[in-house]
């Protein structure tokens, strides 16, 4: 199929960015799945959000932006909104910070809103940790001491819920759709689902110690290929997997081929659709990176762990083990589309509501 070989072109060309869950790309991705299925299930949902996203702060200055001829407004609007959150860390406009730059950041940066570092064991160490007592330690409590969501489940659970209030102000309703447009995108990549715990005695100095660890890949260095001049980190390694080298037009032409396969049908997710609970799903994306992303062929994946200057051309970074990426595609491809499915879900049953409390 034509989408499969633009996979494995795709995995053969990863970059090495900073990460932010998924890129800008993989955030469209699903963000468009999500779209269309609205569209299918009720063209009038799709206009409901597309209302809702009108009165967007920065609809003129973001959302708007950059809008390529194939697109509707609306769906382009809808696709930026889900890479909102991540622009608001360092907005700018043509690469120049804008006018408002620090009280944007200052109001809408909320950097520990786009992961749950739920934790994985090393194997060898399931002894020497409580991994029920760290989960707990990461999970509760859901608000911090100035009732701000700690972790991702628990603001995806409050995006969701003003956007079902009839009371929440147009704008701030506007803000929510684009956190639970972006959340469920993270918390479908496995790494944002995640953290690999363990001792000194096998990961060094500082080991990659509770509630954190590795903070979800952040920490472990790998070389894509052994003949690469420099390392990436884990974690932006899977960011970039599968659409980040895509135009736009690219993009929406691989999500066309994508829901045209037989096994990608929405009909072939009624397992995985029928799980509602939030924590569920960044369970699922646990142990997805326990069984793929930390998985090498002698059991833990070979890495090296980086220092806080993060030298990357450090000669001691291992490659990944063959078959690695060709799996580790898969499995995004997979999450892309599920978490598509799932957004779509989550929003009409919160707009739904949203219009009739």
């Amino acid at each position: 199929m034509r989408a499969f070989g633009i996979v494995v072109t795709l995995l053969l060309v990863l970059g090495t960015h900073p990460a932010q869950a998924w890129h800008n790309h993989g955030h469209k991705t699903v963000a468009l799945i999500a779209w269309r299925q609205l569209g299918l299930a009720n063209i009038d949902l799709q206009q409901r959000a597309a209302a809702i996203l009108r009165e967007h702060p920065h609809r003129d200055l973001f959302l708007k932006t950059g809008r390529p001829a194939e697109f509707d407004e609306d769906t382009w609007v809808f696709m930026q909104a889900a890479t909102w959150p991540d622009w608001v860390r360092d907005p700018k406009v043509n690469d120049s910070p804008v006018e408002d730059h620090d009280a944007i950041v200052a109001k809408y940066h909320k950097g520990n809103w786009h992961f749950v570092n739920l934790p994985y064991i090393n194997p060898n160490e399931k002894n020497l940790f409580d991994e029920a007592a760290i989960r707990k330690q990461v999970l509760e409590p859901e608000l911090d001491p100035q009732h701000e969501p700690r972790h991702a489940l628990a603001a995806l659970k409050q995006s969701l819920a003003q956007l079902a209030l009839t009371d929440t102000p147009p704008a701030d309703k506007a803000v929510a759709l684009c956190w639970a447009v972006h959340l469920i995108g993270d918390i479908h990549q496995p790494l944002h689902s995640v953290a690999l715990i363990g001792s000194k005695q096998q990961f060094g100095p500082k080991g990659l110690l509770p509630p954190h660890g590795d903070n979800g890949g952040n920490k472990l260095a790998i070389r894509v290929k052994a003949e690469d001049p420099a390392g990436t980190d884990l974690h932006s390694l899977w960011d970039s997997l599968l659409v980040e080298k895509l135009t736009d037009t690219q993009l929406n032409a691989l999500v066309h081929d994508w829901l045209q396969q037989p096994d990608f049908v929405r009909s072939r997710f009624t397992v995985a659709l029928n799980k509602k609970d939030l924590l569920d799903w960044a369970i699922e994306s646990r142990d997805l990176a326990q069984s793929v992303a930390y998985q090498g062929t002698d059991g833990l994946l070979k890495f090296h762990i980086l220092s806080e200057h993060r030298d990357l051309n450090d000669p001691q970074i291992p490659a990944l083990p063959n078959g690695y990426l060709k799996t580790a595609g898969e499995v995004a491809q997979r999450q892309m589309i599920l978490g598509g499915y799932r957004l779509s879900d989550q929003l009409s049953k919160a707009i739904m509501n949203g219009e009739s409390n």
